[in-house]
């Protein structure tokens, strides 16, 4: 008897073990931020390509992007729901020869976030790293608080392009907040 249940039991745990390593996926729910290497990865990488003749062309999945801004907005505090993303080519605030390229997502309630970006020699765009640092993250602007104003400009300065909230006659309503792309 005891014979019995010493092999009955031995086949039991046997049968555990080649269940609980069989081949089949499991799959876990992650966190939120589980994934901010591939998101990282994501920013890293080609954002759009210009056509010419202030032709620019999104070529990452628009509705990532938005989502990924919105959701870096939340985790400072901000609730915004963005509505249109697009490459825009601006001039400096400061020099009227001097132009850069932004990412700007926008919501209908007068907030503007935007990414400094790089225009490579093939006519590809880059999220651009203020830092002369290739592993630095891109920062986001964001500017909010007036919808007449806070529109996004940059200043030509040593030391790179600057993004800042324009506030065009909003005064202290305007307000800018820069968020790290992690």
């Amino acid at each position: 008897m005891k014979r019995n249940i010493l092999t009955l039991s031995a086949f039991f745990v046997l049968s555990i073990l080649f269940t609980s390593c069989s081949g089949e996926d499991t799959y876990v729910d992650e966190p939120a931020n589980a994934h901010s290497s591939a998101r990282g990865s994501y920013w890293n990488g080609v954002l759009g390509v210009d056509h010419g003749n202030d032709n620019y062309e999104i070529t990452a999945d628009k509705s990532v992007l938005m989502n990924d801004l919105e959701t870096m907005l939340k985790n400072q505090g901000d609730t915004v729901t963005l509505h249109s993303i697009a490459i825009v080519n601006k001039k400096a605030s400061n020099d009227i020869n001097d132009h850069a390229y932004m990412l700007v997502a926008t919501d209908d309630l007068g907030v503007s976030v935007g990414i400094m970006l790089a225009r490579g020699a093939d006519a590809t765009f880059k999220a651009l790293r203020q830092e002369d640092n290739q592993f630095a993250n891109p920062k986001t602007v964001v500017c909010k608080g007036c919808s007449t104003g806070c529109k996004l400009e940059y200043l030509n300065m040593p030391g790179g392009k600057f993004p800042y909230c324009n506030e065009s006659g909003c005064g202290p309503l305007c307000s800018k907040k820069e968020v790290e792309v992690d």
